[in-house]
């Protein structure tokens, strides 16, 4: 089980006083770090913090695009992290937001998505980023040979607009050759 921290994780919601990081120490005390990144048979797994924050103010917003940045010493992390997996066959990106989507209902992230995206793509053997929070199941890849899945529910709230539209309560299985990945959702 490896965990990828959302706003349901290290939110506070509207309460007065929030400390500056609302529950992040919390949240590594008990389930650890934030972001992270494991090798695993010939693959790379890269769990990235999609909940920083305003770098100025350190408030935690998901509607708000000042908000949604990736930090410098995330994002140094991931470029030393996709040096160290340049020799593996995959590369699979996790995080919550799904910041690839811009103002599609799902909230408004922030700018920096196709900064990220532009390192993944440099790397040459990203394969898929996996994405979550909107609660419905889609496709948006691939872009430069990357597939970008947003996942349904694993427990959340589901709309009521049925499994058709996307909205679901599932698990996926990742099934993953040299040729490449295939996806199957388990409802």
């Amino acid at each position: 089980w490896f965990p990828v921290a959302g706003n349901h994780d290290i939110y506070m919601g509207n309460t007065p006083n929030k400390p500056r990081g609302e529950h992040e120490k919390e949240y590594e005390m008990y389930f650890g770090t934030l972001w992270y990144a494991f090798k695993h048979k010939n693959c790379w797994f890269i769990v990235l913090y999609s909940d920083e924050g305003n770098p100025e103010t350190g408030v935690k917003d998901f509607k708000d695009p000042d908000a949604q940045k990736m930090g410098r010493e995330q994002f140094d992390w991931l470029s030393e992290t996709l040096v160290k997996a340049k020799d593996a066959q995959h590369v699979f990106l996790f995080l919550h937001h799904p910041r690839w989507l811009q103002n599609a209902g799902h909230g408004v992230y922030g700018d920096d998505w196709e900064r990220v995206h532009q390192l993944l793509k440099s790397a040459g053997n990203v394969s898929a980023v996996f994405g979550g929070h909107i609660h419905q199941m889609r496709s948006d890849g691939p872009r430069d040979g990357i597939e970008y899945i947003t996942l349904a529910t694993t427990g959340g709230h589901v709309p009521g607009y049925g499994e058709a539209l996307g909205y679901l309560h599932h698990y996926d299985v990742v099934t993953v050759r040299k040729e490449g990945i295939s996806l199957a959702a388990i409802p």
